[in-house]
């Protein structure tokens, strides 16, 4: 069985600071690239390889904000820490 996590839990990166965390990202030495498959033009984002894995940063239209897999809740966090980010 699957379930749908609440978009408004787990980790996520708002418009303005969306920008400053690739390139945080990529300073760090973490990959990035475009989402493969994606081919709608309303539909943004990046992917972080991270621990091996492409990982997806998507736009939420629903919250207005960037929602992450929460398998980047430790990079997001560690983002938001060295930027002084709440």
């Amino acid at each position: 069985m699957t379930t749908q996590r609440d978009p408004l839990e787990g980790p996520w990166v708002s418009v303005s600071d969306i920008e400053r965390f690739e390139a945080w990202c990529k300073a760090h030495g973490y990959q990035t690239r475009q989402p493969k498959g994606i081919t709608n033009p309303t539909q943004t984002g990046f992917e972080i390889r991270h621990q091996g894995n492409w990982m997806g940063i998507r736009w939420n239209r629903g919250t207005e904000r960037y929602t992450a897999d929460r398998r980047l809740s430790l990079v997001v966090q560690s983002f938001a820490a060295t930027n002084g980010i709440k």
